[in-house]
């Protein structure tokens, strides 16, 4: 609603915007003629008031050559330099052991694990991280981008 009452507004005012009523005449060329004489000799008169006498450029401007266009693919760098990430999945929980006469059997224990990583990043290329889970496993990373 808010652009279409303000395309409403620049249509209405436009064409005042536009008109030669309001551009101010010179107080040296208020009430003056402007004559034009054209080849064959016919004189018009015009107003100074209502006409306004532009200079035409004393030489056209050549047409510039085509010019060699070299077009770069540009990427944006993300500005946010922390990155959290959450982990979840299953895996190793820990050891049972089992204790018979003459035998002992370890086993591994799996079960849903759970865990987080920090990352930040140290420039353009190279990051650093750590990470912890919920089995007591801790991490620390390099990373690099290309």
């Amino acid at each position: 609603m808010k652009k279409l009452k303000l395309t409403i507004l620049f249509v209405v005012t436009l064409p005042m915007l536009c008109s030669a009523d309001t551009l101010p005449v010179p107080a040296f060329l208020r009430d003056g003629k402007i004559e034009v004489t054209l080849r064959g000799g016919q004189k018009f008169q015009y107003s100074s008031n209502e006409y306004a006498c532009v200079r035409r450029s004393a030489s056209p401007k050549p047409e510039a050559a085509p010019t060699k266009v070299v077009v770069r693919e540009i990427s944006k760098v993300d500005d946010r330099p922390n990155r959290v990430t959450v982990h979840g999945g299953i895996g190793n929980t820990g050891l049972s052991v089992a204790r018979l006469p003459g035998v002992t059997i370890v086993t591994q224990d799996k079960g849903v694990l759970f865990g987080g990583t920090y990352s930040r990043k140290l420039s353009e290329r190279y990051s650093i991280s750590g990470s912890a889970f919920s089995n007591d496993t801790y991490t620390l990373g390099i990373g690099y981008d290309f």
